[in-house]
């Protein structure tokens, strides 16, 4: 028994519509089980670090850490080098402060330069970059190529442009093949005139020729009577003067 009917009902599970659904729901389930196992890699890092940290601060050998952000707001504390702590030498703090002043304002001299010469270059960066986003040709070519990305990972709509691909190539062979047969049917057509034409010619030509026949057998008899009256006379005149000559008698 021929199950072939069945394609065409709304529940078959290999119409495109459906087969989209399941693929929708299957793209789903993919992307939420990437992010689940995405989720369970970091909790099974953050959980080793944190064994880790538990086993170093159980060994004694290193210190606590300490979780704040103190570190952040700690300036550069004046160090002693260790043959002046040995002599012991009192430190001079206000040669650390000059080198600090001249340091910090040498740095800050370079931030700002530094500062500056990015602040151009990412300016003129920037610039540059607003042009080419702002080009309409560059937008288009944009969405069109983010159209044709979504079409190639769409399986469906692949199926669907190959589908409708398919569909043009038919209506355009079906239109050739009626072209053609219509050209063909039109050469018939003409060939046939063409031949009525010269059958009439024929015909005419033949009609002339039996009416010159005609004429020339007409005149022929006409001839021939006109031969044939003329020795009737001639005999008919014979014949009177024979009478005539024997009346003289």
């Amino acid at each position: 028994m021929n199950h072939g009917y069945l394609a065409k009902k709304s529940w078959h599970p290999l119409t495109i519509r459906n087969a989209e659904k399941v693929w929708l729901a299957e793209q789903r389930d993919k992307a939420e089980r990437a992010k689940m196992m995405e989720l369970q890699k970091k909790l099974e890092d953050e959980r080793k670090m944190m064994e880790l940290h538990n086993v170093k601060d159980a060994s004694g050998k290193y210190s606590k850490k300490e979780e704040r952000v103190d570190f952040m707001y700690r300036g550069n504390a004046p160090q002693v080098t260790a043959d002046q702590y040995l002599e012991g030498k009192a430190y001079d703090f206000s040669k650390e402060e000059g080198d600090l002043v001249g340091k910090n304002e040498n740095v800050l001299g370079l931030l700002s330069t530094s500062e500056t010469a990015a602040s151009a270059s990412a300016g003129a960066t920037l610039d540059q970059w607003s042009k080419v986003r702002e080009d309409p040709l560059m937008e288009i070519m944009k969405k069109k190529q983010e159209t044709i990305e979504k079409i190639r990972d769409n399986p469906i709509k692949m199926a669907r442009l190959r589908e409708q691909l398919e569909l043009e190539t038919k209506r355009r062979e079906k239109k050739a093949k009626k072209k053609e047969k219509r050209e063909r049917r039109e050469r018939k057509e003409e060939k046939r005139r063409e031949k009525e034409r010269r059958a009439r010619e024929r015909g005419e030509d033949k009609d002339a020729d039996r009416s010159e026949r005609d004429r020339d057998s007409e005149r022929d008899r006409d001839s021939e009577r006109h031969r044939d009256s003329e020795r009737d006379r001639e005999r008919d005149r014979e014949r009177e003067r024979d009478r005539d000559r024997d009346r003289d008698r």
